[in-house]
């Protein structure tokens, strides 16, 4: 599992979370209040599937995922 964390004023400390399922990575919000965007579209539902070379998007941080 890896984390993106945020050191911002109302902000979880833990803002997203990637994971490993069987057989793909998987992005998932901490909660509901947190936005996050995959090549520039808002995930829906709090989870996303992820590919590599996605970028991935939350608060000012952008990264390019790569498995």
């Amino acid at each position: 599992m890896a984390s993106i964390r945020l050191k911002r004023w109302f902000a979880p400390e833990v803002a997203a979370a990637i994971y490993q399922a069987e057989d793909c990575y998987v992005i998932i919000a901490s909660g509901n209040k947190v936005k996050i965007k995959v090549n520039d579209t808002v995930v829906e539902g709090g989870q996303k599937q992820l590919n590599a070379g996605d970028i991935i998007e939350v608060a000012d941080i952008k990264a390019v995922f790569s498995t």
